[in-house]
Formats: structure tokens, sequence, C-alpha cells
């Protein structure tokens, strides 16, 4: 039980591996279903890790069609190694925000249900990651409660993540100073629309593209 929460999670992959060294590009989102979390059966197609449940394009689909290559196996254990050899080959690597939360449905796996308790450290990952110079945010609840918990760990001055270049609308951008150790680092934070289908509402036919930007240019993407 967390703070009198009862049906609380607690995430199920954060902290469960160190980063590979040599990252350069830092996925952050919310947190997983929650089957994922609560241990449950998996459905069919599910793999264990990150944007691993099979409503999720980004290794079906975003992926793939941005680097031109299928990652996913034919087993789950195939898919799950293949998921994290392909990150460290293109020195990227994922990490949700919310380290404890509630759902205000309990089935629900709909970001707009997670009630965050307590925020995964930033501020060890930046510090030992020295390449680490890009984060994407993988939708509006992944920025605005990453901005939280960079604020609470010192890592931004307060106020420091409202200032945005190019405006609100998707995808946004911010160039961040942040405080690591002795010195100030220039990090580059890509808000993006959530990899999951539900987005295909608002985002079908330019969410690939916007990722391709970032992830192979690594700037803003052109309006």
């Amino acid at each position: 039980m967390t703070d009198g929460i009862v049906n609380h999670e607690e995430h199920p992959y954060n902290g469960q591996e160190e980063i590979p060294e040599g990252t350069q590009v830092l996925v952050v989102g919310t947190a997983p279903p929650p089957r994922f979390s609560r241990k449950e059966e998996r459905w069919e197609g599910d793999v264990d890790f990150y944007y691993g449940s099979t409503n999720n394009q980004l290794w079906s689909q975003i992926f793939p069609k941005i680097y031109g290559e299928e990652i996913l196996g034919v087993s789950r254990e195939q898919s799950l190694k293949a998921c994290k050899k392909f990150l460290c080959t293109k020195k990227i690597w994922m990490v949700d925000v919310l380290q404890t939360y509630w759902r205000k449905n309990e089935k629900s796996a709909e970001d707009r249900h997670l009630v965050p308790l307590s925020f995964t450290k930033f501020e060890p990952l930046f510090g030992r990651l020295s390449e680490l110079d890009t984060v994407i945010f993988t939708g509006g609840r992944a920025e605005l409660w990453s901005g939280a918990a960079f604020e609470k760990e010192n890592l931004i001055s307060p106020g420091g993540f409202k200032k945005l270049e190019g405006g609100h609308r998707m995808p946004r951008y911010r160039r961040l100073a942040m405080n690591i150790g002795c010195g100030v680092r220039a990090v580059n934070a890509f808000t993006l629309p959530s990899p999951s289908r539900a987005s295909d509402r608002r985002y079908k036919h330019s969410k690939v593209g916007w990722y391709e930007e970032v992830l192979i240019r690594k700037r803003c993407p052109t309006r």
C-alpha cells in the first residue's frame, strides 16, 4: 500500500536493468497497461517491455517504417531480445515517468485515468549517461509529468519547462538547460503523439513522419 492507496501499481520495468552506456535518445512514456504492472495474463502479441502492448504501434509499425527493418520475433522471448538489441544498436532507450500510480478506472490503459503517486528518478540517468542529449515524450501527460519530475529534482529551474519553441501544437519542442552535476547540459525535448492505436483518431497520417524526423534527424520537425 502507498499513502493509503490500496490498488496502487508499481512500474514493472523502470530500474529493472541499467540503461546502456552510449544512449543518446531517451523515450519517456507514462505507464504500461494494467495487465503488465499487475502481472496478469498477457494478450497474444504482447511483449514484456516498454510499449509492449499488442495495441501499441511502436514496435510493430512505427520503428519498422522508420528504419526499414522488422523487429518483433515469433515468440515473446524472441521479441523481447530483439527489441533490446534494436535499442542498443540505435542508441535509444526507454523509461516511464511514473514509478507508482493508481487508476481511476482499474481496467483502463488510457493515460487520462492514471493518477501519479511517485515519479522515476531522472537525475541519476542524466548524470551517468553523458551522451544523452534528446528526450522524446510520448504524449501530453508524459510531457506534463516529466516536466514536474525535472523541476522536483532541480534538473531545470522553476518555470523552465514552460518555454516552447514553435508553439503548442504537436509536435512540441523545447531546448532544456539541464542542471547535471556541476554543469549544465543542453537537451532537446520533443513531445510526440502516443504510439498507441488510440492516437490514430487525431494523428494517423502524421505521427510516423514526426517520429522519423526526430529519431533520424533529431531536430524539430518542419511544420
